[in-house]
């Protein structure tokens, strides 16, 4: 049954809405600064995005994946004016609230184009024009950005690491290096263009993130148990293993061409 771009934008607001109760009836309200808890509650959280991206696309007539954008979007809005209600002004409410506007409607997009590809014709469209050929830079980068992240709360999540401790070690070290590893390879496997440059972009992107999550909490008063010597050592590795990780997808690539000659 297809609705209504509108009425099916609510139904996905609706299963988040119903989801994220849940979640906080199991978890207790989410909060990522408490330890594996925390991350358990992020991947959840970032699941029910995903579900409510696929809901607001899946039930219209032409499954459009900017119906999932607009309902990040929507939702993004509304936990900004939550935030401003709580008196969360100044530099630290801004970083909310971009971060907000750029992670809710990039994890809902995410849900609907993966409504999107439910239908046959659009995955035969899909391959034809992508995977065939390859993706642009800014969808490469941006997918090999989140697989990084991904795989880092996952190991997180494995080795038992707290990922809200102030201190950064070398386990620290070892999971952004894999991670980045991962990430810059599934970049340079996906863009058109096998350009190594293209895992160090998405190095920037990880290592700009990391500096704002510091900054942030610099500013919340929370002190911060490391050398910053230490840090920017490993963000220079962290380039070695990205760029490390595209050379191999390029690698992959072009054998894989060369066995479909």
């Amino acid at each position: 049954m297809k609705y209504h771009p509108v009425i099916s934008i609510i139904l996905g607001a609706f299963a988040i809405f119903v989801f994220i109760l849940i979640l906080a009836r199991t978890l207790g309200e989410p909060n990522i600064n408490i330890g594996i808890m925390g991350d358990i509650s992020l991947v959840t959280a970032t699941l029910i995005l995903f579900v409510g991206g696929f809901i607001a696309t899946y039930f219209t007539k032409d499954m459009k994946i900017r119906y999932g954008i607009y309902l990040g979007l929507i939702l993004a809005s509304l936990v900004t004016i939550g935030e401003i209600g709580r008196n969360l002004v100044g530099y630290k409410g801004i970083g909310i609230a971009i971060t907000l506007f750029v992670i809710f409607p990039l994890f809902t997009g995410i849900g609907g184009f993966i409504a999107r590809m439910t239908e046959k014709n659009n995955r035969q469209l899909f391959k034809s024009k992508h995977l065939t050929n390859g993706f642009s830079p800014i969808i490469a980068v941006m997918v090999g950005f989140i697989v990084a992240t991904v795989c880092a709360v996952l190991l997180e999540l494995i080795a038992g690491i707290n990922s809200a401790s102030t201190t950064y070690g070398v386990f620290d070290f070892v999971i952004g290096a894999i991670s980045l590893l991962i990430g810059g390879f599934v970049t340079l496997f996906l863009v058109k263009e096998k350009k190594i440059q293209y895992g160090f972009y998405v190095c920037i992107i990880v290592i700009i993130t990391s500096i704002l999550k510091l900054y942030t909490e610099i500013v919340q008063g929370i002190v911060i148990h490391e050398s910053y010597y230490v840090r920017t050592c490993s963000y220079l590795g962290y380039f070695l293993f990205a760029g490390l990780g595209g050379y191999l997808g390029i690698i992959v690539t072009n054998h894989k061409l060369k066995n479909n000659k």
